[in-house]
């Protein structure tokens, strides 16, 4: 009887992390999705760059060329300072937030986005369907996944 009380402590010590692990919340997710955004309205790279993962992989579909682009974080921050460099004024407006999925240390959400900037003294605005897979790592939420459709 002695032996079997260690191997159940033992037991239940190496299975209360993933018990007690809890779900990433619709109001964790949407706050960390305007968090983001906030980010780039203030060109925050440093913040952005911890906001997505190592291997976050971005993929925008630009419908009116029909072309997808597949993009790696550092890829994503490059093509983020060059929009800066010659734009002003970028606002985004998050609309539909829909928490689709949420498995543990694991969400899907998607939402539409309205990107408005002022680019080369031109005001623009683009209609964006959006879906997002964040990741909880040490009590902090990250992307792994950015689909941007755009009507552009």
């Amino acid at each position: 009887m002695k032996v079997g009380y260690p191997l159940l402590v033992c037991a239940v010590c190496c299975y209360t992390p993933f018990v007690m692990a809890a779900d990433i919340s619709k109001k964790q997710s949407e706050a960390f999705i305007e968090n983001f955004y906030r980010a780039i309205e203030q060109r925050d790279e440093k913040k952005l760059f911890a906001m997505l993962t190592p291997e976050a992989q971005i993929k925008l579909r630009l419908d009116k060329m029909q072309q997808t682009f597949s993009l790696s974080r550092s890829d994503f921050m490059q093509q983020l300072k060059a929009t800066w460099r010659f734009s002003q004024h970028q606002r985004f407006n998050l609309k539909q937030f829909i928490l689709t999925e949420n498995a543990g240390q694991q969400a899907k959400v998607s939402y539409e986005l309205i990107d408005q900037k002022r680019l080369l003294n031109e005001e623009l605005t683009y209609h964006q369907q959006v879906q997002v897979t964040l990741q909880q790592h040490d009590e902090q939420l990250q992307i792994t996944h950015l689909m941007i459709q755009s009507n552009m």
